[in-house]
């Protein structure tokens, strides 16, 4: 595959093996490159030349395989994509799995990639990130991966269901606030079981109309 979304999922399967094997690291590489296949096997036969392969340890070949899927172009984009991402007319379950999908990336590459510069802006970009056209769920997924960045949100519970509740859309935040919750799981929950009434309230206007116009 070319998607390095689809690539960097690869690497976490590998991961989960690799650690419920107790897989020494000098043999986790050689696992994966006989896990290899199509282009990225073409791909290493290149890329192993520029390696010691006697000395390979995991996260060598990580950093190989991640400049491979991973170019400056794509970093940028990848970033820009989960810099900018709204809920718009997402649902929250949508919003959410994007979030984790774009914000994914940022979680596992900022030690190798971010500055002090760009950590800062990221922070900054937390801050700021509001639900949008996202959904629910989506707009959790970003806010999750964006806690990685502000510890000082992210793990203050209280600090956390403030931030949150105060990124929602503004007929979700109503409600959630009204039914006060004492957790950001708490609140998790009410947006999306909010998202889903509202969901079902627009079906039932959306029938109606659609039936009056028939009778007309």
């Amino acid at each position: 595959t070319t998607d390095p979304l689809v690539a960097e999922s690869w690497i976490k399967s590998m991961e989960v093996i690799f650690e419920y094997l107790q897989m020494p690291d000098l043999d986790r590489p050689r696992c994966a490159i006989y896990m290899l296949r199509d282009e990225a096997i073409i791909w290493w036969e290149g890329a192993k030349l520029s390696v010691d392969l006697l000395n390979l340890i995991w996260a060598k070949f990580k950093q190989v395989f991640f400049e491979q899927y991973f170019t400056t172009d794509k970093r940028y984009e990848l970033k820009r994509e989960f810099l900018t991402l709204k809920q718009g007319s997402l649902t929250v379950q949508e919003y959410v799995r994007m979030f984790v999908k774009k914000g994914g990336y940022l979680y596992l590459f900022f030690e190798q990639y971010f500055t002090t510069d760009k950590r800062y802006e990221l922070k900054r970009e937390f801050l700021t990130l509001k639900q949008g056209s996202l959904t629910v769920q989506e707009y959790v997924r970003m806010f999750e991966r964006g806690c990685y960045f502000v510890p000082l949100i992210g793990n203050d519970p209280e600090e956390k269901l403030s931030h949150f509740v105060e990124g929602l859309k503004p007929m979700f935040k109503m409600n959630v606030r009204l039914s006060v919750p004492n957790t950001y799981r708490e609140a998790v929950d009410r947006a999306l079981q909010n998202e889903r009434d509202w969901k079902y309230v627009d079906e039932e206007r959306q029938q109606k109309r659609q039936a009056l116009q028939q009778k007309d």
